[in-house]
C-alpha cells in the first residue's frame, strides 16, 4: 500500500477531498511503482522521491482524467517522462564512473 503521504499529495493534486477514493489511489501509486520497476527506471528510489513522485502524478491524471483526450495527454507525458527517468543517472540509467 502505497505511504499516506503520497495518497495525501495526489488527492491534493488531483483535488480530491474525499477520503472515499484512498484505496483506489492507493492501488493506483502502486501500480505505477510497479510499472517504473518492471522497465528498470526506479531502482531502489522511493515514492518520496521527488522524480518518482512526478510520474505518479502523471500516472493518477491520467487515470481520474475528465474525457478521453485528457486522458491520452497525461498517459503520453508520463511514457515521455517514463523514458526519460529509464536514461535518467540515479533511476535507470548507468551510473557514472569517475
Amino acid at each position: 500500500m502505497a505511504a499516506y503521504e503520497t495518497i495525501s499529495k495526489v488527492k491534493d493534486d488531483l483535488r480530491i477531498t474525499t477520503t472515499k477514493l484512498d484505496m483506489d489511489i492507493s492501488h493506483q501509486i502502486d501500480e505505477c511503482v510497479k510499472d517504473l520497476t518492471i522497465c528498470g527506471a526506479i531502482g531502489t528510489l522511493t515514492e518520496a522521491d521527488t522524480g518518482i513522485f512526478a510520474a505518479i502524478r502523471l500516472w493518477c491524471r491520467s487515470h481520474y482524467a475528465d474525457d478521453t483526450t485528457e486522458m491520452m495527454a497525461f498517459k503520453s507525458r508520463y511514457d515521455q517522462y517514463k523514458g526519460t527517468l529509464m536514461m535518467a543517472d540515479g533511476y535507470g540509467g548507468a551510473t557514472s564512473v569517475t
